[in-house]
């Protein structure tokens, strides 16, 4: 069933352009259109775009530019279900014709899919809803345009004034719909004869929502150098706004009508008491304004100083606004005469210090009010009448979450080049994160949307360029990119419940002070129960082939007071090492990526239950589809449970290790030579192939180490591999 729900996936882009270019006038056009089948069959992408931009110099003080775009994209089509590829038995029917030589007549139907493959519904067939009819669709127009003022008179020299502004307008479009013949018993001759009698579950939706935003600033810059002085002084002010509005219906129960034969064109023929009709409207608002002052005296000593006021209509009266500041010194070490008149050894030395907050406004437009339900419904008096509740509280007390971060940095370059990077270490702290708070069910509601607690951000970012060889026609580049990185929730709600002069954690929310975000909470697996472990199942209960936990208090029992964090989903080090090789018109390009989360232990983990409980799934019913070792009286695993292990009594995740390394990147290229084009009148070709993700070495089990996906996910995707074949050209 993998096979059948899988596929190799073509893709296919084109782009074509035309440029052009004189003294006073630039243009650019072009167009592109992408077709992308997806790997899971019923998945797919398409895409049209042209672009347009126009850049005119009026005079020598005026300038101005128009940028035009159109994007249409088209992502019809539901995919297969990959779960039920994974772990569906192969011993079934794919079709209703496959029956035949069991059950006469069923080979009347040669192109009908079988719904219950195994001849029993608690599984049914992984393309069964690649069948129905589906639309998701939308449309994006956009334009920018620009005017700029250079000043070029006295005083005013080095003055200039910029103008932007953007309109954007998209439009989306969705539709569904499942006829009767998505709900029939494909094992009964009567309903694949006639599937009318379901007409009566069959239903459709259909919607359509559009966005028209809008973006305009105004720039003031002045630049001048007053001899050893240099001056870059920046005034901005910007406003956006977004509008939006949207439109859905659903209908269902088509048995009046005796058809769905028009489809998604015909929802009114549905049963009226069944319509649910929803519309929406929205608006959002953002300004900010922003004065920066760089200063450099002498190429060698900067200096950087902002402020910025940031507005967002999204918070109450009273938060909408926040105010950031930052600044910045360095110092070209390279240009002072200790250096620079001994050439041949450094060549670029500086380094940098910076302070900056930031604000993020991570809340919708709408956020600080409460929304209404309006679909309960209440018994009074014998009738159902409909009832008006809150969904949320309002917290019009929600403000900016604010960052606020001191860097360190270096930039070098040494012996002419060949070794060059920078270096940067950071460490940051977050006030006032926009989240959900437990709150007292007593108000009506377990959680409120508040500004709450503290996080401490640090770490290193490292970038190395070398220039291995370089001789002739033949050079070796390599490029190195590494980082770690330390979170660690610093306060939450400042509640101490227990009164142990600490602050309480959010044990829900496996949120620990002192600790990282991200953390893995649960309880620590110590092996397998085996046969002769009668001692500890006395005390703790269980039996053999079940897992065995660790009493980490040691009161003689196992629950939630003996989990612990075993480790986290966020890495702590990231690793790029990247090549480039060339000789004279031909290069090879790859990249390796390396991701882990460091500990003895490699604590970047992430839960991984259906590659050890096969049972998760369809309540027990599918138990063979993860090939293991499993624990059996002559095979006593210890790493691995009985295959009718029941872990609803834990709920153990089964955190296990996601570090690995993965090519990320190779390309391969060959450019024709300069004087073979210029006889045949083209000034490039270059022709190409590509790999990514072409490997992946990691001990997860599952379908991509990086993202925790896991094996039999309903819409779980595996990493893709890529390989291209491509041609660019230029005349």
């Amino acid at each position: 069933w993998f096979d059948e729900v899988t596929r190799v996936a073509p893709f296919q882009n084109y782009t074509l352009s035309v440029s052009g270019a004189s003294s006073r006038v630039n243009y650019y056009v072009s167009g592109n259109y992408m077709n992308q089948k997806g790997i899971i069959v019923g998945d797919q992408f398409r895409k049209y775009s042209a672009l347009a931009k126009l850049d005119l110099k009026i005079t020598e003080w005026l300038k101005t530019g128009f940028n035009f775009g159109f994007t249409d994209k088209n992502a019809d089509g539901i995919p297969a279900n990959l779960e039920g590829g994974t772990i569906s038995s192969p011993f079934g029917y794919m079709y209703v014709h496959n029956r035949d030589s069991v059950a006469p007549g069923f080979g009347d139907f040669p192109h009908q899919l079988e719904r219950y493959p195994q001849g029993q519904t608690t599984t049914s067939n992984p393309l069964w809803r690649t069948q129905e009819y589906n639309e998701d669709r939308n449309q994006n127009y956009r334009s920018i345009s620009f005017a700029r003022i250079d000043l070029p008179w006295g005083w005013s020299k080095g003055l200039s004034y910029t103008f932007n502004y953007s309109i954007n307008k998209w439009e989306g479009h969705g539709a569904a719909l499942q006829g009767p013949e998505m709900f029939i018993n494909t094992m009964l001759l009567p309903e694949l004869t006639d599937a009318t009698l379901h007409l009566v579950d069959a239903n459709g939706r259909k919607s359509n929502s559009t966005r028209t935003d809008w973006y305009m600033n105004h720039l003031i810059n002045y630049n001048r150098i007053f001899g050893d002085h240099s001056v870059d002084l920046t005034f901005l002010q910007e406003q956006q706004r977004e509008r939006n509005s949207s439109m859905s219906m659903t209908a269902r129960d088509f048995s009046t009508a005796g058809t769905t034969v028009l489809g998604v064109n015909s929802l009114e023929l549905g049963n009226s008491a069944l319509y649910v009709i929803n519309t929406g409207s929205g608006r959002l608002s953002q300004a900010a304004s922003m004065a920066r002052l760089n200063y450099v005296f002498r190429k060698k000593y900067s200096a950087s100083f902002s402020i910025r006021q940031d507005g967002y209509s999204g918070y109450a009266e009273g938060h909408k606004y926040g105010v950031f500041r930052a600044g910045a010194l360095a110092w070209t070490i390279s240009e002072e005469p200790f250096i620079r008149d001994r050439p041949g050894f450094i060549d670029n030395l500086k380094i940098r210090l910076s302070f900056g907050e930031n604000g993020n406004p991570s809340v919708g437009a709408y956020s600080t009010f409460p929304t209404i339900n309006t679909t309960n419904t209440i018994l009074l008096g014998g009738n159902t009448q409909k009832v008006v509740a809150l969904n949320n509280l309002a917290n019009k007390n929600l403000d900016w979450e604010k960052t606020t971060a001191l860097n360190l940095g270096l930039d070098f370059a040494l012996f002419k080049n060949r070794l060059s990077g920078n270096i940067n270490m950071y460490n940051s702290n977050t006030t006032g994160l926009l989240l959900n708070r437990a709150i007292p069910i007593m108000n009506g509601f377990n959680s409120v949307l508040d500004n709450i607690g503290k996080v401490n951000n640090k770490g290193l970012e490292i970038q190395l360029n070398t220039v291995n060889y370089r001789q002739l026609n033949f050079f070796w580049n390599t490029g190195i990119n590494f980082w770690i990185n330390r979170n660690k929730v610093v306060s939450l709600y400042g509640l101490d419940g227990n009164q142990d002069g600490k602050e309480d954690d959010d044990i829900s929310n496996s949120w620990f002070i002192g600790k990282s975000l991200g953390a893995i909470y649960t309880y620590v697996m110590d092996g397998i129960i085996q046969k002769d472990d009668a001692e500890f199942i006395a005390v703790y209960g269980g039996m053999p082939g079940d897992i065995k936990f660790r009493d980490l208090n040691n009161d003689g029992k196992i629950d939630g007071s003996d989990r612990t964090i075993v480790g986290y989903t966020k890495p702590n080090y990231a690793l790029t090492l990247s090549n480039t090789i060339a000789y004279k018109n031909l290069e090879l390009y790859f990249m390796f990526n390396y991701i882990a989360g460091g500990g003895k232990d490699n604590w970047y983990l992430g839960n991984n239950v259906y590659a050890y409980v096969p049972t998760t799934l369809y309540a027990g019913s599918v138990a063979n589809w993860v090939d293991k070792e499993y624990w059996t009286p002559d095979n006593p695993s210890n790493t691995v449970t009985r295959i009718n292990y029941n872990n609803s009594a834990f709920n153990y995740g089964f955190p296990k290790p996601r570090e690995f390394v993965r090519l990320q990147d190779v390309a391969l290229s060959y450019s024709l030579p300069s004087t073979f084009l210029s006889k045949i009148k083209m000034a490039s070709l270059k022709v190409f192939a590509s790999g990514k993700n072409l490997l992946t070495f990691s001990k997860w089990e599952g379908l991509d180490p990086e993202t925790a996906t896991t094996f039999a996910g309903v819409n779980s995707f595996p990493v893709f591999k890529i390989f291209t074949l491509g041609l660019n050209a230029s005349f």
